[in-house]
Order: C-alpha cells, then structure tokens, then sequence
C-alpha cells in the first residue's frame, strides 16, 4: 500500500482507499453514497438495516456522523462527517498517483 496523503492510499493496482475512520478503510470504487447520518430519510434507512446483517458501525462508541453505502448493499456507520469524507474522497480521486 503506497500512502498519497494522510487520508487516503492506494492498493496497488487495486485502486484507491478512502480512510472511514480509525484504522477503517474502503475501496473507493465500492462507495455508492455519502451522507450525513442525521437526516430524516437516512434515519429511516439505518432503521430498515438495524435487523440485517449488512450494518455496519465504525464509530466505535462516538456518535454516528455520516452513513456510506457501498455497491455490496452494506451501510457503514462513521463518525468523521459526510463532508469530510466527501473531501478525502475528491482529493483521492485529484491527488496523482506517486
């Protein structure tokens, strides 16, 4: 793993990961949305994945800041910020590789 900045890396030729939170990271490519946890709508999501086996929570005990959803159908809890992760993202996707 090559690092290309303090908040994301690459794979190999694997692709790029996207730093979710302590020592949790995730492939760039299997992200489908970024948001903040506290809305209405995403309330209701996390609700609906309570029951199921494809929540996952990374916020080891702090509060829930941001849900990702991956194109696996898993939803991951965080507690770094949305907009945060929607920064490290971009500047993954920006920052050339080495």
């Amino acid at each position: 793993m090559t690092n290309c900045g303090n908040r994301c890396a690459i794979l190999n030729n694997q692709g790029r990961l996207l730093k979710l939170g302590r020592a949790s990271w995730l492939p760039c490519s299997q992200i489908v949305l970024i948001a903040g946890a506290d809305s209405e709508p995403i309330q209701r999501l996390i609700g609906s994945y309570r029951d199921s086996d494809k929540l996952v929570d990374l916020s080891r005990g702090l509060p829930d800041r941001s849900v990702v959803l991956t194109t696996s159908g898993y939803l991951l809890l965080s507690a770094v910020r949305a907009q945060t992760l929607a920064t490290r993202y971009l500047e993954g996707l920006i920052r050339p590789e080495p």
